[in-house]
């Protein structure tokens, strides 16, 4: 939830760690939208499997596909050059 947190209410510092620039306000709703709304689903998810709501196999399901998603992006990311500057949202 502490990751959902920070992006949500400080996108641009949250942005500026993955050294992404935000360059308008629609960058701020972008860092709020994947990155806030992302962690709190998945936050959820975890909070809902603990309290007995989803079964560990859906929630292990989830969080499969959902990290999966991430690593492939992720990858895509490590194979390209760096860029010079943080590049804009």
């Amino acid at each position: 939830m502490g990751t959902a947190w920070l992006a949500a209410t400080q996108p641009a510092n949250f942005a500026a760690r993955l050294a992404l620039a935000i360059s308008n306000a629609g960058g701020i709703n972008e860092v709020r939208a994947q990155y806030a709304g992302f962690f709190l689903a998945v936050s959820l998810v975890c909070i809902a499997t603990l309290l007995g709501g989803l079964s560990r196999q859906t929630a292990f399901i989830v969080l499969i596909v959902v990290f999966a998603g991430q690593a492939g992006l992720s990858a895509s990311f490590s194979t390209a050059a760096p860029p010079a500057t943080p590049r804009p949202f």
